[in-house]
């Protein structure tokens, strides 16, 4: 939190305050800390209950195959039988669903978040639900892993933040959303505080479409020098 651009303010009333918020902030951590870990144990107990519940169900139909098939029953035995192989296996692929949902989702958010770091802080409210459009994760039918896909108008533009980024950088309807490049600089790149610079060397991929896009005359002048 930064109180230094308000008038009228001490240095100590802005150590205070810098100060109270903090221990607010952490205070907040420290209880969000606790509800999780309460929340973590009280499902690790429910699903130990399930557990113990669906051993004793399946112990239960196990037994119950058994009698008939002692009682010389055997349509009975074959038809339970494969009720409750029918039924392991629909819980077995919703199991299977609800971890592909999971990991995929962890994928996405962290694609998300790479993203958003390309984009302008006073961009970015709002901009994330267009990104969640774009940005497509699921698995690679050669690898079995999760990727992600960019894509714009039912085209892939890119499989990664940074290829985005350099794709973005070309493009009119993205390229003032993204982080810019001070053009005025000998190949300088406003840094996410924008009061930091980078030199030319140290541009990642999206920085340079960038400062190629904004000012060609520079970019080809830095990369002949």
């Amino acid at each position: 939190m930064d109180l230094s651009s308000i008038d009228g303010l001490t240095e100590e009333q802005i150590a205070a305050i810098t100060a109270a918020h903090n221990s607010d902030v952490e205070g907040l951590k420290n209880k969000n800390t606790e509800l999780l870990s309460e929340k973590e144990k009280r499902a690790a107990e429910i699903e130990e209950q399930q557990r113990i519940a669906k051993d004793a169900q399946a112990a239960a139909a196990k037994a119950a195959e058994e009698k008939l098939k002692a009682e010389g029953d055997f349509d009975g035995y074959k038809k339970s039988y494969e009720e409750r192989m029918a039924n392991e296996k629909a819980e077995l692929a919703a199991k299977l669903e609800a971890k592909d949902a999971m990991i995929l989702g962890s994928r996405k958010e962290a694609e998300l978040a790479k993203a958003m770091s390309l984009i302008a802080d006073n961009y970015k409210f709002g901009i994330d639900d267009k990104l969640n459009n774009v940005i497509q994760v699921g698995y690679n039918d050669e690898t079995g892993k999760p990727e992600a896909l960019y894509i714009v108008a039912g085209e892939v533009v890119a499989k990664s933040a940074d290829e985005f980024g350099g794709w973005a950088a070309k493009q009119e309807q993205w390229a003032g959303v993204l982080k810019g490049v001070d053009s005025g600089g000998a190949g300088v790149v406003q840094s996410n505080d924008f009061t930091k610079t980078k030199t030319f060397a140290d541009m990642n991929a999206t920085e340079l479409a960038i400062l190629a896009n904004k000012n060609p005359a520079e970019y080809a002048r830095l990369t002949k020098s």
